[in-house]
């Protein structure tokens, strides 16, 4: 899927805007900012930095982190 097709898919947005999005000729409303940030940690970091929260930005990583290493020992489980 391209990004504009995802974005479409997250915020129930029409082409056209999610590729002005993308462009950066417009911005997404408060709302749809909000609907960006819950599917996408680079969006939610970004929006954390920018509102200069870096403490808390390091949360959407440790939630990756934990999610990855979780699947690592799953997998290592099964081969044991």
């Amino acid at each position: 899927l391209n990004g504009a097709k995802v974005i479409m898919r997250w915020t129930g947005t029409s082409q056209r805007t999610a590729k002005n999005w993308l462009s950066g000729s417009h911005a997404p409303s408060g709302l749809n900012l909000v609907l960006l940030a819950r599917e996408s940690n680079a969006v939610l970091k970004a929006i954390l930095l920018v509102a200069d929260r870096r403490e808390v930005s390091l949360g959407p990583n440790l939630i990756s982190l934990r999610r990855l290493l979780a699947d690592t020992i799953a997998t290592l489980d099964q081969i044991m």
